[in-house]
């Protein structure tokens, strides 16, 4: 039998002022382990279970125990000790991604999402990992089909019918070490003014969009163009066959969002679904608009690539390129025959020009 041990869980039984109590964990007979994360009684998860006893001084002849002094750790099955005790330390999970220089440029950064669906609650927890603080904002529920696409996989009973942002911030806070996250459950439209004090007082060092509604964009382009804050924009065209990309440096002069969807002034703003009408319902109906997770995962998991290499301060213009064009929007396939992309994972480049007439970013008053 081996038995692994939160080194957590030991110091705290040597800092104890009491000299026994019980063991919490997992014993898992078909795979010969047995795994011990906590003494106490009260716990954040119902899946441990009560295993033993732990001992500074000695031990009995039942049941898994284990003892802790000066001579070290000593774990008892049954009065007989166990050869094999390992203890981990939860704080070196991420060990592996210690000596990767993109990783460490990133730690202690700030991002800021903008909706937790499919794609940022998938990048928002990926970037977490890195030690990136993550903030997301999102009004929205999960109903029971989200979880099959949702970026963070849960039982879907305990998904269903929460706040999308709050869900999320409980299963990374209970999944990574460290973890900083601020959930906010706002429309970003309909309460940009506290958005606008937030982003002063936070500073993000990028904006992650990944509404499927124009207004939205339009709002997080105003606030982070004039803020001097990088935007990433990603949708995903319908069945995910092709993602989109689009990077807006936030600098005064370079083009701005609204620069690539239309001119941006009151005659020719762009005119689209507003955020309270929801992708996929008809005028009659509510409809469900497919795509394998698979494939939105492929664009998301692009996308988190070139949000770890802005944040890294690294040259995202080598990623925005296709043999010598380079741009600030990519299109990218998942599948082949996708619009004018001919084959699988085919990419295509374009480049924005900044608009002279752009109310945002064109210097009009």
């Amino acid at each position: 039998m081996k038995v692994v041990i939160d080194e957590r869980a030991v110091q705290e039984i040597k800092e104890s002022v009491r000299t026994s109590g019980l063991l919490f964990g997992r014993e898992m007979r078909e795979e010969n382990l047995i795994q011990i994360v906590n003494f106490k009684t009260t716990l954040k998860y119902n899946f441990w279970y009560e295993l033993g006893r732990w001992h500074k001084e000695a031990v009995t002849n039942k049941g898994v125990e284990l003892l802790v002094n000066g001579n070290g750790i000593k774990c008892f099955i049954d009065g007989a000790v166990v050869g094999q005790v390992e203890v981990f330390n939860m704080q070196d999970y991420d060990v592996r991604n210690r000596s990767e220089i993109l990783s460490q440029k990133v730690k202690t950064k700030k991002a800021f999402l903008v909706s937790c669906g499919s794609v940022n609650s998938r990048i928002g927890y990926e970037l977490v990992k890195h030690g990136i603080d993550v903030a997301i904002t999102d009004p929205d529920y999960l109903d029971i089909a989200n979880p099959y696409r949702w970026g963070i996989q849960q039982m879907p009973e305990l998904l269903a019918g929460r706040l999308k942002t709050t869900a999320f911030k409980d299963a990374v806070m209970s999944n990574i070490p460290n973890a900083e996250v601020k959930a906010f459950g706002y429309d970003f439209c309909k309460d940009i003014a506290f958005f606008d004090k937030f982003t002063d007082e936070w500073k993000p060092d990028l904006m992650i969009i990944a509404t499927d509604t124009e207004d939205s964009r339009r709002d997080v382009n105003w606030l982070s163009y004039n803020k001097g804050i990088p935007a990433l924009y990603i949708g995903l065209s319908d069945r995910a066959e092709s993602g989109q990309l689009i990077y807006i440096s936030g600098k005064k002069s370079a083009p701005c969002y609204m620069c690539f969807k239309g001119k941006g002034d009151s005659e020719n703003s762009v005119t689209t679904r507003a955020t309270n009408k929801q992708y996929g319902i008809g005028e009659d109906e509510q409809r469900s608009v497919p795509a394998l997770s698979i494939d939105v995962n492929i664009i998301s998991d692009i996308a988190t690539k070139l949000a770890m290499v802005i944040l890294a301060g690294e040259d995202i213009s080598q990623y925005f390129k296709q043999f010598d064009n380079e741009g600030d929007v990519m299109w990218f396939s998942t599948k082949p025959d996708t619009w004018v992309l001919e084959n699988f994972a085919q990419k295509l480049v374009a480049k924005i020009e900044k608009n002279p007439d752009c109310v945002v970013c064109g210097g009009k008053p």
